[in-house]
C-alpha cells in the first residue's frame, strides 16, 4: 500500500488583529491545529482541531486552499464567543 503523502495547506496572511485573536485564545486554553483528514480517521481533505480546555473538537472537512483562512475565522470566532463571559 502506497505511503499518503504530506502536502501542507497554503498558509494565510495575519494581521494584527488576528495575532491578538491567537494570542487571546492561547490564553485561554484554546487551541486550533490543521491536521490532515487520514492522522483522524476521518474523510475529507483537512480538519481545524479545536482544543477549549480538555474537549476536542474537530470542523467539517475544508480542501487545502481553505483551512488555514477557516482556521483564522475559528480564532475570532472564539474570542468573540467567550471574551465577554
Amino acid at each position: 500500500m502506497a505511503k499518503i503523502k504530506y502536502r501542507p495547506p497554503k498558509p494565510t496572511v495575519y494581521l494584527k488583529k488576528d495575532y491578538e485573536a491567537v494570542a487571546w485564545c492561547h490564553k485561554n486554553k484554546i487551541t486550533m491545529h490543521v491536521v490532515p483528514g487520514y492522522m483522524v480517521d476521518r474523510a475529507g481533505d483537512y480538519y481545524v482541531e479545536i482544543k477549549i480546555k480538555d474537549k476536542v473538537f474537530y470542523s467539517p472537512p475544508y480542501t487545502k486552499d481553505d483551512v488555514s483562512l477557516k482556521q483564522k475565522e475559528f480564532y475570532h470566532y472564539y474570542k468573540n464567543k467567550y471574551e465577554n463571559n
